[in-house]
């Protein structure tokens, strides 16, 4: 409600109004983000229709879980440094000690959990509790203590001794749980890295995560794990109006400016990490093009993934060897504009390669670009 030409909130407390101006950065942000659902009935309509296939797509697809996980672990190596074995380990230990992971409550907490494929909003923590509006404190404080005591919270749900395999009831909840793990994994490992920096290992240990939440400095931490892989929470006016049309749209646009985002905040070490993992590309592609059957690979696998040939182990009809290859990152999304540039490049100093740049520049448009799904 607006009060003069401000915005504000407004509420009763004890029969007495209160007003609270809204800074005019929080008004941006909550337009931004209910433009996003789409207000309009037909932007409702297809945002629903919509959402039906994205979580076909994501959420409950067992496939997209390592084609999700190994992307984040590319982008979260050439955007901050963080190497694999650590998002790994991470991901290891949140199975391990789902139901009391000092590290994951703490991230979260301290407000770095931001699940984009994965994870349920539900209730408020208050509510999921049993804490309702008009309760007085001493009801609040008794509920608490009778809920929540010597329990941590994870998910706005009390920790208890509940295992993991109860907390998974069906197909789709293990799903959605192991998604979520994943997702989460690379930033949790990045918010343990730089913590250890600061506070020493074996932080989570010294002090109890609130008390970690509560530090500036795990905060700005948890901050910056966000943008580690991809926030989801950025996006422009326009992009975010148009989003419900077109499925992962926004993620799309936000994906493209990752690169140029992590050069900027970095240059010389983003720099590093881009020649690096150009360099690797190279040997790669070498080895790879030391078999025939390579070019028979589809353009889309050898520009939009990382792939190593494989002796061969079938031939076609013409009696020529069918290519046979694993993919170790199956979509490299944004980063295609590095690697898959680079692969382009070799494969034109290769008679056998057939594709032109335009077939080539049409394969990465549909890898980093969300243009066409457009219905």
């Amino acid at each position: 409600e607006k009060v003069g030409t401000r915005p504000t909130i407004q509420f009763f407390e004890n029969g007495k109004r209160i007003i609270y101006e809204v800074p005019d950065w929080m008004h941006r942000e909550t337009d931004y983000m209910i433009r996003g659902w789409g207000t309009d009935p037909v932007s409702k309509l297809v945002g629903t229709v919509n959402g039906i296939s994205r979580a076909a797509f994501t959420t409950v697809s067992p496939v997209f879980i390592p084609v999700n996980i190994t992307a984040d672990i590319l982008t979260a190596y050439a955007t901050r440094g963080l190497l694999p074995h650590r998002t790994a380990a991470r991901l290891l230990k949140s199975v391990i000690f789902i139901k009391n992971d000092a590290v994951a409550i703490a991230h979260k907490m301290a407000g770095g959990h931001q699940a984009r494929f994965y994870g349920k909003d539900g209730r408020s923590l208050g509510q999921s509790v049993g804490i309702m509006p008009g309760m007085s404190d001493d009801a609040i404080q008794k509920t608490l203590d009778k809920k929540l005591g010597n329990k941590f919270i994870y998910n706005n749900k009390p920790i208890g001794k509940t295992s993991f395999l109860s907390k998974v009831k069906n197909a789709t909840n293990v799903i959605d749980t192991a998604g979520e793990l994943a997702e989460q994994a690379p930033r949790q490992a990045f918010f343990k890295r730089e913590l250890d920096k600061v506070l020493g290992k074996g932080w989570e240990k010294k002090w109890t995560p609130e008390q970690i939440a509560a530090m500036p400095v795990a905060r700005k931490i948890a901050a910056e794990s966000i943008e580690l892989t991809l926030n989801f929470a950025r996006g422009g006016y326009l992009i975010k109006s148009v989003n419900p049309f077109v499925i992962f749209l926004n993620a799309s646009m936000e994906g493209m400016k990752l690169p140029m985002r992590a050069f900027r905040n970095d240059p010389a070490g983003f720099s590093i990490r881009m020649l690096g993992l150009v360099g690797g590309q190279i040997g790669l592609n070498m080895y790879n093009m030391s078999y025939p059957e390579y070019f028979s690979v589809p353009l889309e696998d050898r520009t939009g993934s990382i792939i190593i040939m494989l002796p061969h182990k079938e031939k076609d009809i013409t009696g020529r060897p069918k290519p046979n290859y694993v993919s170790l990152f199956p979509a490299t999304r944004e980063w295609m504009m590095f690697m898959g540039t680079t692969t382009h490049i070799m494969e034109q100093m290769k008679s056998d390669s057939p594709e032109g740049f335009a077939d080539f520049a049409w394969a990465m448009a549909e890898g980093i670009t969300p243009f066409f799904d457009l219905p």
